[in-house]
């Protein structure tokens, strides 16, 4: 049986070299969008709630989320560029999508 608990990495108080490290695993060690999704859920991950099916349309949803956010990158360097939004605003979301100096 699979408790929760046993997936606590740790706290708001704790500190980073107390954090206890849990290992992406299964297929998703394999997949091109690990940088940016992380494994999802580690818990799930671990102790396999659903059925591969589920799992599927687990990673299904997060590439399409994942997908979706990077079309509107240009909308984003758009709206920082006019000073609609302020680079400090846009709170790493574009900084994940966009890894060249392109962007920076």
């Amino acid at each position: 049986m699979n408790n929760i608990t046993n997936f606590y990495a740790g706290n708001l108080n704790s500190k980073i070299s107390e954090l206890k490290k849990v290992d992406v695993v299964s297929h998703c060690t394999e997949c091109s969008y690990l940088g940016l999704c992380g494994g999802r859920c580690l818990y799930s991950n671990h102790a396999k709630l659903w059925p591969e099916e589920g799992q599927k349309l687990i990673c299904e949803t997060i590439i399409y989320l994942i997908e979706e956010i990077k079309k509107r990158v240009p909308e984003i360097k758009k709206l920082i560029s006019e000073g609609k939004v302020k680079k400090s605003e846009k709170h790493n979301v574009f900084k994940l999508f966009t890894t060249s100096q392109e962007y920076e």
